[in-house]
């Protein structure tokens, strides 16, 4: 199929690395909020979330990384009060995990493609 700006066809290998900074920044909020919290259970997903943040800015493991932040985010959706981010905003991010590991880690990554 042809593309109405062929230009720009160039950077398609940074989408990856777009999804990581916006799921990196968006798992940093939420641990960083639900840190703030004395509830146990509110602790462990914010040191997922710090894992899950610090793992997939990087790039290292980031399929795998991805997986569990999927996971955190159904951990989100399942329970109300850890999530910090309106629905829509985890929904979204939800979508960009299983994107980013169909994808890969794209550019500027730890990780090396297979």
């Amino acid at each position: 199929m042809l593309s109405i700006l062929p230009q720009i066809l160039f950077l398609a290998p940074f989408t990856p690395f777009l999804l990581r900074i916006a799921i990196g920044i968006t798992f940093a909020y939420s641990a960083w909020k639900l840190g703030a919290q004395a509830d146990i259970r509110h602790r462990l997903v914010a040191f997922v979330s710090a894992a899950v943040c610090v793992l997939i800015l990087a790039g290292a493991w980031t399929q795998a990384a991805a997986l569990v932040g999927f996971c955190v985010t159904l951990v989100w959706l399942a329970f109300p009060s850890t999530r910090t981010l309106p629905l829509s905003t985890t929904l979204l991010i939800l979508v960009m995990n299983v994107c980013l590991v169909i994808s890969g880690a794209g550019l500027f990554a730890l990780d090396l493609p297979l």
